[in-house]
């Protein structure tokens, strides 16, 4: 009994020395200007600009497959103060990246991507948050909208 005491103890206090360590070592901002990992708190909310700093709209959500990848953002735009929006599923890998730039965060802490706003008005869109996609046909008809290699995975 005394022994599983004192164990219990040593696994207590390595967890309090550790947990400081390990969260000082991560953050909850993108410090660098291109990134291959992130959290979803760290895009979720994010305003987002192409690369003439246009704003074409701000990240709503991450829709995560049965499999545990992000398969697709969801973006909102083109209403006022969130009255009218419209919720743009966009493959994760075209949102992410194209043939020569990655998505990264600018100084003001908005979210650069590589997207052409009129192809955006055109997207495949959903007038209000319950969009579905849990549909094969739902996901297979935006990542032909986007093109080859939108959804490698698919």
């Amino acid at each position: 009994m005394a022994r599983f005491n004192i164990l219990s103890i040593l696994v207590i206090v390595g967890l309090l020395v550790a947990v400081p360590v390990f969260a000082a070592e991560t953050s909850n901002t993108l410090s660098s200007s291109t990134f291959h990992a992130f959290k979803a708190n760290d895009l979720i909310g994010k305003t987002v600009k192409n690369s003439n700093g246009d704003d074409i709209g701000k990240v709503e959500d991450l829709v995560i497959g049965n499999d545990g990848r992000a398969d697709f953002v969801i973006l909102s735009r083109g209403g006022t103060l969130g009255v009218g929006d419209k919720y743009i599923p966009i493959p994760f890998q075209t949102f992410m990246s194209n043939s020569t730039n990655l998505a990264r965060i600018n100084t003001d802490n908005d979210l650069i991507a590589n997207l052409d706003t009129s192809k955006l008005d055109a997207a495949p869109s959903f007038k209000d948050k319950k969009y579905d996609l849990s549909s094969r046909d739902s996901q297979m008809r935006i990542c032909r909208y986007y093109g080859a290699g939108a959804c490698p995975y698919m």
